[in-house]
C-alpha cells in the first residue's frame, strides 16, 4: 500500500492501491464508469462512496456558482474534504453527546430542505437538480435528515469546547440586525384606483392568513407574488442594509416575529407580505466565529489522530493556518440557531 503525507494529516493520509483497492471497487473520478457503490474513501474503518460524493455534490451545484461547468469527476474531488471532515466531526460529536432529539431534527430538516429549494428555485427546480444528478427526491431527503441529526450534533459540541463568552446567537433580536436576507410577495394593485388598492389589500391579506395556517412561504410566492423576477426563486430579493431598503419595508421586516411572514406592508409600489430568511448582527458574527475556529482546531486534531484512505486521483483540502473566519456550509444553513428564522418557516 503507498502512503503519503498531504496537508495537516500528517502522514496519517494513506493512499488506496493495488489489491486493496480492487477489494474495496474503488475507480479513480476519471474512470469512465463508476459504480455508485465504488469506494472513494475510508476513515476510520468507514466507508465512503461515489454515491455518498454524488449528494454532496448536489449541495454544491446548489450552493455555489463554482460548480457551474464542472464534470462529474471534478465534483466528487472537489466534494470528498467535506465528506471526510463531516465523518470526522459527526463521529467526534456522537462520542460527545449521543442522542439528538427527534424535534431538533425536524426542525433542521425542514430549514435545510427550504433552503435547498430556494436555492434551486423552488420545488420543481429542486426536482429537476435532483433528476439530472440521478437521486430520487426522497432518497435526497433521508440525506438531507441525515445531515441535520449530524449538524446539531456537531454545532452542540463545538459550542461545548468553544470560548463563547457569553455571545449566544439565540439571545440577538431582529431590531438588532444590520443587514437582512429578505423574501416578499409582491401584489400588485390593478390600477391607481382607491379601489384597485384595497383590492390589492384584501388579496395579500388573504395570502397572510394562508401563511398562518402553514402554507410554506417560498410556495405561496410561487402561487401568488406578482414580482416575476423572484417569484420562482421563493420571493427572495437578497440582502440589504437599512439604507438600502425602503424605510417601510426595513421596518415591517425588522418588526416581524422571528420564523413568520410581516404584515402586508404598503410602498408605492403596492402590497408587500415580507419574511426574514436570515440576518447579520454582530454578537452573531462573533458567535459564528468561534464555532468556526473551534470546528478548524478540532478537524485539526481529528486529522491527525485519525487514519483516512483515499482511492486514487482524490485528496484533501488542507486546513487553513489561520482560522478561517467564514461558517462552514451546514453552519450557513442553521445561522443563527438555536432561533433561526429559516428553521421555524
Amino acid at each position: 500500500m503507498n502512503r503519503g503525507v498531504m496537508g495537516n494529516l500528517r502522514g496519517k493520509t494513506l493512499f488506496l492501491g493495488g489489491l486493496f483497492t480492487a477489494f474495496l471497487g474503488v475507480v479513480s473520478p476519471t474512470s469512465a464508469t463508476v459504480p455508485g457503490d465504488a469506494v472513494v474513501a475510508v476513515v476510520d474503518k468507514q466507508t465512503i462512496t461515489i454515491r455518498d460524493l454524488d449528494f454532496w455534490a448536489v449541495t454544491l451545484r446548489l450552493q455555489s456558482a463554482r460548480a457551474e461547468g464542472l464534470s462529474e469527476g471534478e465534483l466528487r474531488r472537489r466534494v470528498l474534504t467535506e465528506a471526510v471532515d463531516d465523518h470526522l466531526l459527526s463521529g467526534w460529536a456522537e462520542l460527545q453527546l449521543g442522542e439528538v432529539p427527534i424535534e431538533a431534527v425536524d426542525a433542521r430538516l425542514r430549514a435545510a430542505w427550504e433552503r435547498y429549494e430556494r436555492l434551486a428555485g423552488g420545488p420543481s427546480r429542486l426536482d429537476d437538480v435532483l433528476e439530472d444528478a440521478g437521486i430520487e427526491r426522497e432518497a435526497f431527503r433521508l440525506w438531507v435528515r441525515e445531515q441535520s441529526q449530524k449538524s446539531f450534533l456537531v454545532r452542540e459540541a463545538l459550542g461545548v469546547y468553544a470560548n463563547l463568552g457569553g455571545d449566544s446567537a439565540a439571545d440577538v433580536e431582529l431590531a438588532q440586525a444590520e443587514r437582512l436576507r429578505v423574501a416578499h410577495i409582491f401584489v400588485a394593485p390593478a390600477g391607481n384606483s382607491e379601489r384597485a388598492h384595497d383590492l390589492a389589500l384584501e388579496r395579500a391579506l388573504r395570502i397572510r392568513r394562508d401563511l398562518e395556517v402553514g402554507l410554506p412561504f417560498a410556495e405561496a410566492a410561487e402561487l401568488y407574488s406578482d414580482d416575476v423576477a423572484t417569484k420562482e426563486a421563493g420571493g427572495e430579493l437578497g440582502w440589504f442594509t437599512k439604507e438600502e431598503l425602503a424605510p417601510e419595508l426595513w421596518n415591517a421586516a425588522i418588526s416581524s416575529v422571528r420564523g413568520k411572514a410581516s404584515d402586508a406592508v404598503k410602498s408605492s409600489a403596492g402590497y408587500h407580505v415580507l419574511f426574514v430568511l436570515d440576518f447579520e448582527t454582530p454578537a452573531q458574527k462573533r458567535f459564528l466565529q468561534k464555532l468556526r475556529r473551534e470546528e478548524v482546531r478540532q478537524l485539526r486534531r481529528l486529522r491527525d489522530e485519525s487514519e483516512v484512505r483515499l482511492a486514487p486521483g482524490y485528496t484533501l483540502r488542507p486546513l487553513p493556518e489561520v482560522e478561517a473566519e467564514e461558517p462552514s456550509f451546514w453552519m450557513q444553513v442553521e445561522k443563527g440557531l438555536p432561533g433561526a428564522a429559516e428553521e421555524q418557516r
